[in-house]
């Protein structure tokens, strides 16, 4: 492990503990926030529910007091005690007033549709004779008066009460009946008697199995739920369900319910019990935590990916420095021979036996002036990188025959091949081999691969140069039998400064260049490269340039 990889380790385990715990926070978080929802919901269904039970029971209660109201009735009662005063409030049947020899009993009371109607019976003093009987009917509040031949009388009415002044002969009585009280207690005895009975009754008999569906679903959404439910009724224990909604088999599989008690108010004991389930429970919850938990998806991806792209970086500028070190180390083996062969030569010409012979000064100094174009070259070459790199550079397009640069590339390869005792064979079968492109990079892109070709071929290089038609372009493919290159190694082949390690051996000469160059020219053309490669059998690469 070298220095860099013992600094950049450190940093991704920080980077990557620190994005673990701000996962597990966010996480953590979310879950609490869904718990919260969660109880939360809980406690609206079951607020709904209670409201539910509760109208229920207020529903019953007041059908009874409505059915009894309406209903016509008529009653009797048995006088228990006269009375003496002169002015009897709620008089009820059988009760009179004696005045002057005279006694009016109010004989009977009854109700009819709207209005209440009693019978007043008139009596003598002694009890023998009876007179006409006055019927006296209270209906809307008002006044007014009736006279017969044996008496007469006047009233005055309102909601509640009723006055009458009655006269037979010079007998004259006034009576207050108020009948509203009487009436009411009357009413709730009733209601108070068929509240007991229903108690008594089947559950299934007190509710309406719509009805009660209705309810449920009007007071869900009321709290905002709006998804199905299901819900049954039953009575002691859950097992005995008297009355459900669920056709579909779905009850057995969800342990989640909620459960209100009916009836609670019931005087005679008995359990009576409304249980709902809500199988879209979660992914309720979950919706209402939709914008949340879509942020905080966005939050943690944002976060997942910054860490790739910062650990993809670290491992990129390691390589890349990596690669600066390579290259100055290729670079310095590359100057360092021509600039020994520089100082060697100058050394020599400084000698008096070569002052003195023409011909050794002249071939010392073409060897100065050739070991320094090397140099230039390669000066320039790491120079027009930088340009390429900087993409300060402009194609000069114009309408190339590729068939003709691939043949002058070979032309001037062939002398090395040919020392090596090596060949290059081609096969031009584009039959479309123009193409709009500038013929000076496109130029140099051939020698460079021919050029590695070579380079890379430590036996007799073959080479094989082709071109064809592919779809949109044309393609051409240098195809040798040197040392081929590991799978591993191909990703990275075309970046700048990157070489193939080969440990301390400096066999092949080069800063790296070659191949980067060739793909940001392919690049800038709007074409693609690629390499394929078997370690020990050679290495072929395609160029596809558009038409």
């Amino acid at each position: 492990m070298n220095e860099r990889s013992r600094h950049i380790i450190p940093i991704i385990a920080v980077i990557t503990a620190a994005m673990a715990g701000l996962i597990a926070l966010q996480v953590y978080l979310l879950l609490g926030a869904y718990e919260a929802k969660e109880q939360a919901f809980d406690r609206n269904v079951v607020n709904a529910l209670t409201a539910v039970s509760q109208q229920i029971e207020k529903d019953e209660a007041a059908s009874k007091i409505f059915s009894l109201v309406t209903a016509p009735n008529e009653e009797r009662r048995t006088v228990k005690r006269p009375s003496g005063k002169l002015r009897i409030n709620t008089a009820p049947a059988g009760e009179g007033t004696r005045r002057e020899g005279v006694t009016w009993v109010v004989a009977e009371s009854s109700a009819a549709g709207n209005g209440t109607q009693m019978r007043v019976e008139v009596f003598h003093s002694g009890g023998i004779d009876t007179l006409p009987t006055m019927i006296v009917r209270k209906q809307a509040a008002g006044k007014g008066s009736r006279r017969t031949n044996s008496f007469s009388y006047s009233y005055s009415t309102d909601v509640r009460r009723m006055e009458v002044n009655a006269s037979v002969g010079d007998s004259v009585v006034t009576m207050m009946l108020d009948t509203t009280r009487k009436r009411k207690g009357e009413i709730v005895a009733k209601v108070v008697d068929k509240l007991f009975l229903l108690e008594v009754m089947p559950v299934e008999q007190r509710l309406d199995r719509h009805r009660l569906d209705s309810s449920i679903g009007a007071s869900l959404r009321t709290i905002g739920i709006t998804t199905p439910y299901l819900f049954r009724v039953s009575t002691g224990h859950r097992d005995s369900v008297k009355m459900t909604n669920d056709s579909t088999g779905r009850w057995a599989a969800d342990s989640s319910y909620y459960s209100v008690r009916l009836f609670p108010n019931d005087v005679i004991p008995g359990r009576h019990d409304l249980t709902v389930i809500l199988p879209d429970k979660v992914s309720y919850v979950l919706g209402e935590m939709a914008v949340l938990l879509v942020l905080s998806l966005v939050f943690v991806v944002t976060m997942i990916v910054s860490m790739g792209v910062t650990v993809r970086t670290l491992f990129q500028q390691k390589r890349f420095g990596e690669a600066i070190v390579e290259f100055i180390n290729n670079m310095t083996h590359e100057f360092k021979t021509p600039l020994s062969t520089i100082a060697l030569a100058s050394e020599a010409i400084a000698k008096p036996e070569v002052m003195k012979s023409r011909l050794k000064l002249r071939r010392y100094n073409s060897l100065i002036a050739e070991e320094n174009k090397r140099m230039r070259h390669q000066v320039d070459t790491i120079l027009q990188m930088a340009v390429l790199e900087r993409g300060e550079f402009e194609l000069k397009k114009e309408k190339v025959d590729l068939h003709a640069l691939v043949e002058r590339a070979v032309e001037n390869i062939a002398v090395q091949t040919e020392h090596r005792n090596g060949s290059v064979r081609m096969s031009l079968n584009a039959l479309r081999p123009v193409v709009h492109a500038d013929p000076l990079h496109l130029a140099n892109i051939i020698h460079n691969l021919l050029d590695n070709a070579v380079k890379y071929s430590p036996n007799a290089p073959e080479i094989e140069v082709n071109t064809a038609d592919v779809p949109g372009g044309v393609r051409i493919r240098v195809k040798d039998n040197g040392i081929g290159i590991a799978r591993e190694h191909l990703t990275r082949v075309f970046e700048k400064y990157y070489r193939v390690p080969t440990g301390n051996t400096h066999d092949v000469k080069g800063f790296g260049l070659g191949l980067s160059y060739v793909a940001l020219i392919v690049k800038a053309h709007g074409g693609t490269v690629a390499m394929d490669s078997v370690p020990g059998q050679g290495t072929v690469v395609d160029v596809i340039l558009p038409a």
